[in-house]
């Protein structure tokens, strides 16, 4: 399905939302007229520099203007201010969306504060970068990649049918889900290792070693950190509007982590099997990752 002709409002033009547009130019360019909205100074027209987006504006109220698809891509706890600052200046018939890693929250926010909460699906592409800002926007960031989308029992089908279009039309797969279930999804295999990498890097580097381990550390520490690297503005956004989900997560994974150093502790060669059992794990999610999908379109 295509998506229809007319104003996208993309408002924050940090990677994922100047990828988005970078992507919807790159392919539907004759399709959308793309306005952009950044809340720092300058990065609306840095954005129309690298092509993301034709018209830079200093205000959302100008940016959503006409438009009949408003993209959110700011920070979660930004998005609930700026829900609020749109509502007024929306177009009838607007669909509003947003790409935040929380969707429950966000959801709600809409629900209370816009004037047409049917005309809002909860978004969250499952890509990312470590580097974050403009200037790392790319227009193959969404490409192959599963884009969750989470519609209530009061969203309108047409406002589900239009940001599934431009979801595919950025070759992203839509996947319909609840809000909860994709917070406790999320929780476990982004948010988790979000925390884990931060605690490693804190760790290695407050080790007396550190000096002379940094110039050792290769690829297993590189891969393992990887994401300490993201906006630390998101990664506590995360922490503070999906923190039960996180909880259970970190739970588990402390009492695992305490019953890998009790053998550890225990001169205990049965670890193996822990390894093993990992190492199966992570094989088999591979396996699936790479073989052709089974799942009918969301």
């Amino acid at each position: 399905m295509a998506t229809e002709q007319g104003r996208v409002a993309i408002l924050g033009l940090g990677l994922m939302g100047a990828s988005l547009g970078l992507a919807l130019r790159t392919h539907a360019p004759a399709r959308h007229s793309i306005a952009g909205y950044d809340a720092a100074p300058g990065v609306a027209a840095r954005a129309r520099a690298l092509g993301a987006v034709d018209t830079p504006c200093q205000a959302v109220a100008e940016a959503v203007a006409g438009a009949n698809l408003v993209v959110l891509a700011a920070p979660v706890l930004a998005l609930r201010e700026l829900l609020a600052a749109i509502a007024p200046h929306l177009a009838a018939g607007a669909v509003v969306t947003d790409l935040g890693s929380v969707k429950a929250a966000v959801v709600a926010w809409a629900e209370e504060l816009l004037p047409d909460a049917s005309r809002f699906v909860g978004g969250h592409p499952m890509t990312g970068r470590e580097c974050s800002g403009v200037a790392a926007a790319d227009p193959t960031l969404y490409r192959g990649h599963t884009w969750c989308l989470t519609p209530t029992a009061r969203t309108a089908p047409l406002a589900l049918r239009r940001v599934q279009a431009m979801a595919r039309r950025v070759g992203a797969r839509p996947r319909v889900l609840d809000a909860t279930r994709h917070d406790a999804a999320v929780a476990a295999i982004s948010h988790l290792p979000l925390l884990a990498a931060a605690a490693l890097a804190l760790t290695a580097s407050a080790d007396p070693d550190w000096p002379e381990a940094r110039r050792l550390a290769a690829g297993g520490f590189h891969d393992t950190t990887r994401v300490a690297s993201g906006d630390p503005r998101m990664a506590r956004d995360i922490c503070l509007t999906n923190t039960q989900p996180v909880l259970a997560c970190l739970d588990r994974y402390l009492a695992t982590l305490q019953a890998l150093r009790a053998r550890v502790a225990a001169g205990d060669a049965s670890i193996e099997t822990c390894f093993a059992q990992a190492k199966r794990a992570r094989d088999a999610w591979l396996a699936e990752r790479d073989a052709p999908s089974t799942h009918p379109p969301g």
